[in-house]
């Protein structure tokens, strides 16, 4: 029709650089916002109609929003209603995410008062699994209005946060899924821009409730793919430094808890991996005063007396990520658990007393303790290992060389990478023949 031919017209216009007389353009916002609103959306020219109103209010905005903010408030109110509705066609609704995304961009402040009108339906929309598989550009359009929105107003979205990143991480575990689909690379880049901003900006006293609830509901869903981008992003906000508080540590010992009630393998390797490196990147940034009280409470959580059996597991793998990440500077802390590793290796050695566990357990805690002391012994630089602490752990070490744990096969490979690699770096470490003599 000729008023979508004009539409056209204006919206080329208004994406070339040569200026426009900015009252000109604010007297055409009046019409644009009763076409949005009369519009009936079920003939396919009044949809292109409408989305092509949309994209016109879009461009005004990223001129003039910002300096006449009180032309554009009805238009945003306009916006956020399409947006709102429940059967409505993608590309239309791809337009309006779009436009409400630029309006909060350019309005800033003026635009907090309308975050509970738009909010909860843009997460909505987020929160449409098969979005990946069906409708990219509604997902690009939508995730590219959430980044606007995220970039102009992060501290003010805490009663959507939690929801917030619960869709943008289910989002970016399927995305991920599919990425073989080059239409989704950029909607992951996109995704991750949000992810750093949040992290940079949310104050962790305010992120930290917001992930803790997020990761409940994608453990209790078996999201599980989603966890690793939530832990990640959580990661991300120590980088700045952090203050280590009792509930950001109840929440990482929780989570370290997984394990226990994890189905199978693939389940513990979806999520404790990303535990780990979330506690990693805040060790980083700890003191040794504030590290060591901490890492002191892991051990206890571990190993205090009723503690699930499957936590020395995830302890060892904690211990060995968090040592070669700190190198040299964690080697004066193995002392902690030493004499444990040492009654672990020969508590889980067949050849020597019965398993009161599966082998398929004892196996991965064997590996695990061995992962660590070897990483330990190899970032040693002042002798760590004296008469004692040698006497401690070579023989249990020695005896894992006839340990059949997974059978005899699964004994010679781990033998190969594990035991005498670190049987040799004790050595190295000990730096004293009597020793070995």
């Amino acid at each position: 029709s000729l008023r979508c031919k004009a539409l056209e017209l204006l919206n080329w216009r208004l994406q070339q650089a040569r200026p426009l007389d900015s009252a000109q353009l604010l007297t055409l916002l009046p019409p644009l916002v009763s076409l949005i609103r009369s519009t009936d959306s079920s003939q396919s020219e009044n949809q292109l109609m409408q989305q092509t109103a949309l994209l016109s209010i879009k461009f005004l905005a990223r001129q003039l929003a910002a300096s006449h903010p009180e032309h554009f408030q009805q238009a945003f109110k306009a916006a956020t209603r399409v947006v709102k509705k429940r059967s409505i066609h993608d590309p239309v609704l791809a337009s309006a995410v779009l436009c409400v995304g630029e309006l909060c961009h350019t309005l800033g402040a003026h635009a907090i008062a309308c975050l509970p009108d738009f909010m909860p339906p843009i997460i909505a929309v987020l929160g449409n699994h098969s979005l990946p598989t069906s409708g990219e550009l509604l997902l690009l359009s939508v995730v590219s209005a959430v980044h606007k929105v995220v970039d102009s107003l992060a501290c003010f979205l805490s009663p959507y946060l939690a929801q917030l990143l619960q869709q943008l991480c289910v989002l970016s575990g399927n995305c991920t899924a599919s990425s073989d689909n080059p239409k989704l690379q950029p909607v992951l880049q996109k995704i991750k821009a949000i992810k750093q901003k949040i992290s940079a900006d949310v104050p962790l006293r305010v992120l930290l409730p917001a992930v803790a609830e997020s990761y409940s509901q994608l453990i209790s869903c078996a999201q599980l793919a989603a966890v690793s981008p939530l832990l990640s992003l959580l990661g991300d906000s120590f980088k700045a430094g952090t203050v280590l508080t009792p509930e950001l540590t109840a929440f990482l010992l929780s989570a370290l808890d997984f394990r226990c009630q994890a189905a199978s393998r693939a389940e513990i390797e979806a999520v404790e991996p990303p535990v780990i490196t979330a506690i990693i990147a805040l060790v980083f940034k700890l003191s040794e005063s504030s590290f060591r009280p901490f890492y002191y409470k892991i051990f206890n959580w571990a190993f205090q007396s009723g503690a699930h059996k499957d936590r020395s597991i995830t302890f060892y793998r904690l211990t060995c990520g968090i040592a070669e990440g700190l190198k040299g500077l964690f080697v004066s802390f193995a002392h902690y658990f030493l004499k444990n590793a040492s009654m672990l290796l020969d508590a889980n050695n067949i050849s020597k007393q019965e398993l009161d566990w599966s082998e398929e357990k004892a196996a991965e805690l064997v590996e695990a303790i061995l992962k660590a002391l070897h990483t330990v012994f190899v970032h040693d630089a002042s002798h760590f290992v004296n008469k004692e602490r040698f006497d401690t752990l070579m023989q249990p070490i020695v005896d894992q060389l006839e340990n059949e744990l997974g059978g005899r096969l699964q004994m010679e490979q781990r033998n190969t990478e594990l035991v005498i690699p670190c049987l040799t770096q004790m050595a190295v470490s000990a730096a004293d023949d009597t020793l070995w003599k």
